[in-house]
């Protein structure tokens, strides 16, 4: 039943004439087809050309819809001022962290397999991934449809340009940003748009786990 509504049938007999009723029930949701499990954490195999297996949900979250903590880039704690002279990697020669259990919090908080994604493996995701705005009383952000018609949901996260209630989501990367040792790779996204782009270290952004 995947995005697809089901019709059922059912009939019944009033004042000696036959009713047929069609109802149509619809998904409770939509926005994440679990495929497996690894670690007590669920994935989704997207069908992507790497074979790369997606949280349904991110690091500190407990539902889709729920964006979890934002962490700065290459740290393992939460906090909730960022800045950066509170930053433990500003200006530190780094490379990937993806599976760096020095730097990677979905490796160090989710175990086994899971990791960071990197930046190469969000763009996997912007090619092959079908992107849908959809909004809910819960949550808004991007459905994103697999090759093989599975999805994930990333919910925008608590970020909104200056003057507008327009929300944005914002997601690290592993990847840092060669030659600035300020600098990492994130994705980020609105209603009308979604890639990747580079911002300083220190920013809290949140966390999309992913495993091979």
């Amino acid at each position: 039943m995947n995005r697809i509504m089901k019709c059922l049938s059912a009939l019944w007999i009033k004042s000696g004439m036959l009713y047929l009723c069609l109802l149509f029930v619809f998904p409770l949701s939509v926005r994440s087809q679990s495929t497996g499990m690894i670690n007590g954490h669920e994935y989704v195999d997207l069908g992507l050309p790497s074979g790369l297996k997606w949280a349904t949900c991110n690091v500190f979250a407990s539902t889709t819809d729920d964006c979890g903590m934002g962490y700065a880039w290459g740290e393992k704690t939460m906090k909730y001022k960022f800045t950066q002279k509170n930053s433990k990697t500003n200006k530190k020669k780094i490379g990937d962290i993806s599976g760096n259990s020095r730097y990677d919090v979905a490796c160090v908080e989710w175990g086994a397999t899971w990791r960071i994604p990197r930046e190469s493996e969000f763009e996997e995701l912007l090619e092959y991934g079908k992107w849908t705005w959809t909004e809910s009383n819960a949550s808004k952000g991007f459905l994103i449809t697999g090759p093989n018609r599975n999805s994930i949901y990333l919910p925008a996260t608590d970020f909104y340009a200056t003057g507008s209630d327009e929300m944005y989501g914002c997601y690290w990367t592993a990847t840092p940003v060669e030659g600035d040792n300020q600098k990492a790779v994130y994705l980020y996204f609105s209603r009308n748009h979604h890639n990747l782009d580079y911002f300083y270290r220190y920013q809290g952004y949140y966390i999309r786990p992913v495993s091979d």
